[in-house]
């Protein structure tokens, strides 16, 4: 754990911080049967600035793309958050999980926030894999529940086992294609920290298939059942009239992306 940094106090498990960043780094063993690669100090700091660098970058152009102020003066609001950490790629991020991060930082829900104040803010979101406390614990639950052989690593063909615990359902199919996507090798070997950014993956993954149905047409609440099972999951006809008559409303009538979510 690293504390009192220059990256803000922000505390963080190093291999599982470095695994977020590792397509700017020599690639992790995924392979091996022994433990996660150690990161010595200097290593760490040479990892912190290329995130530092590529999540400034990215941040200064995602809100000069949406209009949101970045000089010296310029606020916005916590709301206005969500669009920016979308287009960074956090498809899975909730208005609940920003006013968390917000809580933690002592920023209230409805102050004018500067530049600053929003990177402080999304560094932290990016740096949790936009996973909640309650998120990270129950991979971890489910993590030692399918790591049952004393080494602390699971075996890759767990992985499917893990994300169905967690309340997911994807086919075969799916996870064969999210391993090409995570370029997972069939004999590899996952830390706790390794299984918990590829949940998260999963999960953003799932998203933005799901975001692209939106993009092309409009989506209404009859096509709930297609989209739920794009996400994972393979919901019966009576749990899909239990979520229509829950959220009230035309059963024909348009859905957002956010409403989705």
């Amino acid at each position: 754990v690293i504390r009192e940094t220059q990256l803000g106090q922000v505390h963080l498990d190093l291999r599982q911080w470095v695994s977020t960043i590792s397509a700017d780094l020599p690639p992790l063993d995924r392979t091996a049967s022994r433990a996660a690669p150690r990161v010595c100090e200097n290593g760490f700091l040479v990892a912190a600035r290329i995130m530092h660098d590529k999540l400034l970058t990215k941040l200064q152009a995602t809100m000069v793309e949406l209009g949101l102020p970045i000089g010296t003066g310029g606020t916005f609001r916590a709301l206005e958050l969500m669009p920016v950490i979308e287009e960074l790629g956090y498809l899975n991020a909730m208005p609940a999980s920003i006013h968390d991060i917000m809580a933690t930082c002592k920023f209230h829900p409805d102050q004018p926030l500067t530049f600053e104040e929003v990177y402080f803010i999304i560094f932290r979101f990016v740096c949790s894999n936009g996973l909640s406390e309650e998120e990270v614990h129950d991979i971890a639950v489910a993590f030692w529940k399918f790591s049952t052989d004393g080494s602390r690593m699971l075996d890759v063909i767990a992985l499917g086992s893990v994300i169905r615990w967690l309340g997911f359902q994807p086919n075969q199919f799916r996870m064969y294609c999210f391993a090409g996507e995570a370029a997972l090798q069939q004999d590899a070997r996952l830390s706790l920290g390794e299984v918990t950014n590829l949940v998260a993956q999963f999960v953003r993954s799932s998203l933005a298939l799901v975001q692209k149905v939106f993009q092309r047409s409009q989506v209404r609440m009859t096509d709930l059942g297609q989209l739920l099972s794009l996400l994972g999951y393979d919901p019966t006809q009576a749990e899909l009239d239990d979520l229509h008559q829950k959220v009230g409303g035309d059963a024909d009538r348009a859905v957002d992306f956010a409403e989705f979510k």
